[in-house]
């Protein structure tokens, strides 16, 4: 696994102006944090130079030969065909660690599944489909493969939980996901997929495969897009340079509108979720055109890229804001009321194929490419005085709109989707905390995966929320200091419940030598405990000279367990858990965890011995009470300690929002504050910082600081530009500047 080049300088790929927060993609051979640079907005990659979103590179540490190449005695490394690798212990019998990684050839196709936008799903050149955890990283379902390339693909509507997906071999397809078999027809109604093939057809099938539409074009057809405002009404991009309209009400295999314009082929079309009538289209020809099909009429032409336009995707919340991907390697930012690129990123190496965002976290943006990866993007920069209107609890007008008044000239941001619809509903409901749920809905919808929920969670329980108001999957995250104990205790229970019945005795002891026995036997019905023990141990047969060592005193027993712990963590072998958890080393214990980087368990640990759920191991072997309060103050010292470890590591990681997240969970406001601070997560902190209230309030001031200093800084460089370009324009006018190599 590889991580972003150290000290990178974490920001967002569509703002140059401030730090903040990097998502991170999913690859081939790696699962990375993307930490976009400040760069030239025109620089274009060159085959032998393309511009990476992680730092300059950094040297490795020197390591010695050991270092470098040694294994745990007994362990093997095993890598796959498929781009896997595992650490497996031969001895155990099991995997120390297994990773299914990511595709290994181009990725074709990307989209969130409907109900949840946590799920990503991708399609690729390797013939195989993976469902990825944008929270994690990590790919929950593949499907089987051998099915050619898979060049696109579709979730079935709600929480059917079904992809169908396009082949290069065996035609179209429909997976079940959680059954992880290929199907052919769903028991629910029937609902209609389209397919376009190099034949020259658009084809207008039920799911059990029956033909409802069949149009043929000239030429091969390789988009097709159902209007989200016309559910009869389909669009199609053609290899004869053309965009057609049909209407499935209708039994005319003619379409109703052909718009004409491309000087290459049509490859991508996307109806237009906010404003009825208008699609665009991406061509080889390197631009995108804006059609209005009330209108018959291309009512904007997009130029910037260099090279065929693939991945096309309009916003679902700003009407008038388009990206698209190119085989320039780009990913450029529209605003199509002027036609003015807002941004161009090149972070990809290759080809960019596939856009996606999902309705409810719409500035949230998924993009895939031939280099192999899968990159999350945040386009919360480019809705900056949004934000701003949100925090400062600005009439609606402000921050909610109709897409007439969205797309006026020169009009601030405005929302005009379904998800800010239904909260200001939902606000206009309440009757107390509204400002509260206001700040936390539209955070939740404008940050990007990583921990934003969870940090609301904990805000929640700072402030005195019921528990059983709480998520389901709050037990996942990083919990309160006073539910960790509590919720662990009770998956404990339910593993219990569950797998008792696999419960079994282990595998017998290998033999000894039978010299070393015999003298053992010897002195036990000699009566010397104590020398039978130390044999035993010699012998390796730690658990017989336990059961035994209470029969010399409690006091040898427990000094016993002590030095059969220390022998495990030499080995680093998780037996040694229940010896230092009988003994009352904590701090051992929680050393132990914290050497291997299992910091969450260290956590979980320090929290149970606060409780008093660990006998102290200065505490009277014969006492069953908890830890006294010396001891306890001891744990609590600890436990915060652990807690700032492990903070530490999700920020170094990228993850400003989790080490909040790590704060909070023990009541450290102020670390918390300041970690979303340090990690340029403004916007949320003066968000937490408002509801949280005091305790908070001299972060949040500071919060809002910085907040105002970073839009006066963009207005400013805006400004600049503005001058700059009007600068340029000028001097092209009176002839000082020549047509060629201009660009803006």
């Amino acid at each position: 696994m590889k991580m972003g080049g150290a000290g990178a300088d974490l920001r967002h790929p569509f703002d140059r102006t401030a730090a903040g927060p990097p998502l991170g993609y999913i690859g081939g051979l790696s699962t990375a944090l993307q930490n976009a640079v400040d760069k030239p907005l025109m620089m274009s990659p060159t085959k032998n130079h393309h511009i990476s979103s992680t730092s300059e590179a950094v040297p490795p540490p020197t390591l010695t030969q050991n270092q470098a190449f040694s294994l745990p005695p007994g362990h093997a490394v095993c890598c796959f065909m498929d781009g896997g690798v595992g650490l497996y212990d031969m001895g155990a019998k099991k995997w120390d660690f297994l990773r299914d990684l990511g595709h290994i050839e181009t990725i074709f196709d990307c989209k969130f599944k409907p109900d949840d936008p946590n799920l990503l799903a991708t399609a690729s050149f390797d013939g195989t489909i993976k469902v990825w955890d944008i929270n994690t990283l990590t790919a929950v379902y593949t499907s089987p493969g051998n099915e050619g390339v898979i060049y696109s693909l579709s979730w079935a509507p709600g929480d059917l939980n079904c992809i169908a997906g396009a082949t290069s071999r065996n035609g179209g397809f429909i997976w079940d996901v959680k059954k992880g078999k290929m199907i052919i027809r769903f028991n629910e109604d029937s609902k209609r997929i389209a397919t376009c093939s190099g034949d020259g057809f658009c084809i207008v099938r039920t799911i059990d495969g029956k033909v409802l539409h069949k149009y043929k074009h000239p030429a091969s057809v390789f988009g097709c897009d159902w209007s989200q405002n016309n559910k009869d009404m389909i669009a199609t991009g053609c290899e004869d340079k053309n965009v057609r309209v049909y209407y499935l009400a209708t039994s005319s295999d003619q379409p109703l509108k052909v718009f004409t314009g491309h000087t290459a082929k049509v490859f991508h079309v996307r109806w237009s979720p906010l404003r009825e009538g208008i699609l665009c289209s991406g061509s080889d020809d390197g631009t995108v055109r804006i059609w209005d099909y009330t209108q018959d009429a291309c009512i904007n032409v997009l130029s910037g890229h260099s090279a065929p336009v693939r991945g096309l995707m309009w916003n679902t919340e700003i009407p008038y804001l388009l990206i698209s991907g190119s085989w320039d390697y780009t990913i450029r930012v529209w605003d199509t009321r002027d036609g003015t690129c807002l941004d161009a990123v090149y972070d990809h190496g290759a080809d960019v194929y596939g856009l996606t965002c999902h309705p409810n976290r719409p500035f949230t943006m998924a993009s895939c490419s031939r280099d192999s990866t899968v990159r999350l993007w945040s386009l919360t920069p480019l809705i900056s005085p949004l934000q701003i209107n949100i925090l400062a609890d600005r009439p609606w007008e402000e921050i909610i709109g109709n897409t007439d008044r969205a797309m006026e000239p020169g009009a601030p941001p405005l929302l005009c989707g379904k998800v800010s619809r239904d909260i200001k509903q939902e606000v206009d409901k309440l009757t107390d905390n509204l400002r509260t749920k206001k700040l936390r809905w539209f955070s939740e919808c404008l940050s990007p995966p990583g921990g934003s929920k969870n940090l609301w969670d904990l805000v929640a329980v700072l402030k005195g929320q019921d528990d059983s108001l709480l998520p389901q999957n709050y037990c996942k995250g990083i919990m309160h200091m006073k539910h960790l104990v509590r919720f662990k205790t009770s998956k404990a229970q339910e593993l219990t419940t569950v797998k008792m019945s696999k419960f079994g005795g282990g595998i017998g002891a290998p033999s000894k030598e039978e010299r070393l026995k015999e003298a053992a036997e010897i002195h036990l019905r000699l009566g010397q405990i104590q020398r039978y023990c130390e044999l035993l141990v010699e012998l390796g047969e730690w658990d017989k000279a336990l059961s035994v060592a209470p029969g010399v005193s409690m006091k040898y027993w427990k000094k016993l367990m002590q030095r059969r712990a220390s022998q495990l963590i030499d080995e680093e072998n998780d037996d040694v858990i229940p010896y230092c958890i009988a003994t009352g080393d904590v701090k051992k214990l929680v050393n132990f965890f914290t050497s291997r980087g299992q910091l969450k368990e260290a956590l979980l640990v320090a929290q149970a011995a606060c409780e008093g759920n660990i006998l102290s191991s200065h505490a009277p072997v014969t006492t069953v009470s908890p830890a006294d309060g010396n001891n306890i103050e001891d744990y609590n010292e600890l436990l915060h300690g652990v807690s700032a470890e492990l903070a530490e590591w999700y920020f170094q990681d990228g993850r400003a929002v989790l080490a909040a997240c790590c704060h909070l969970a023990v009541d450290n406001i102020e670390l918390a504050m300041a970690n979303l601070i340090r990690g340029n997560e403004l916007e949320l902190a003066v968000c937490v910082g408002t509801v949280i209230g005091e305790g908070a309030t001299q972060a949040t001031q500071y919060a809002l600081e910085l907040l105002a200093r970073k839009m006066h800084d963009r207005n400013h460089m805006l400004k600049k530009e503005k001058k700059r370009e009007n600068l340029l324009i000028l001097r092209l006018l009176e002839g000082q500047v020549h047509m060629t190599g201009f660009h803006r």
